[in-house]
């Protein structure tokens, strides 16, 4: 039986760029590359990791542009499955909470239940909301649980 995971846009980040939670979301990265795991993501997630990428090159704090590049360029190589929004936005509405789960969040929610899968995610506050709400409750903080 396949083992599905959600992995929320700003772990792939983390594993993809010098962050504090790194070491953490490496593992994640590894078991996708690896297909040891099947990783499917509401295709927001494109839209959100390249939202993240021109954060990355903007600011006083810029990362050079070909550190950049070759993170677009590994991730648009993960195998990850991608599922149109238009289908889950009836779930996600239903899903999202005011001052709980956004509307963003909201999308990987109706992913990882359509798919039975599990969410990994390095924002605490996503996962918490989810717990706390009684969305879902197979969402793990990287900052808190290990991959495995």
């Amino acid at each position: 039986m396949a083992r599905y995971i959600v992995p929320d846009t700003c772990a792939i980040a983390a594993a993809l760029f010098n962050e504090p939670l790194s070491a953490r979301a490496e593992p994640l990265l590894r078991a996708i590359r690896a297909q040891t795991i099947d990783a499917v993501a509401p295709s927001l997630m494109l839209w959100e990791f390249l939202n993240v990428c021109r954060k990355k090159r903007e600011g006083s704090s810029a990362l050079a542009s070909n550190v950049v590049q070759a993170a677009v360029k590994d991730f648009f190589a993960l195998p990850i499955l991608y599922v149109e929004l238009e289908p889950l936005a009836p779930a996600a509405w239903s899903i999202y909470q005011p001052g709980g789960v956004e509307t963003g969040d909201a999308f990987f929610v109706a992913v990882a239940r359509q798919w039975e899968a599990e969410i990994w995610t390095t924002d605490g506050r996503f996962a918490r909301a989810a717990v706390a709400g009684g969305v879902f409750s197979a969402i793990h903080d990287l900052a808190v649980t290990p991959f495995c």
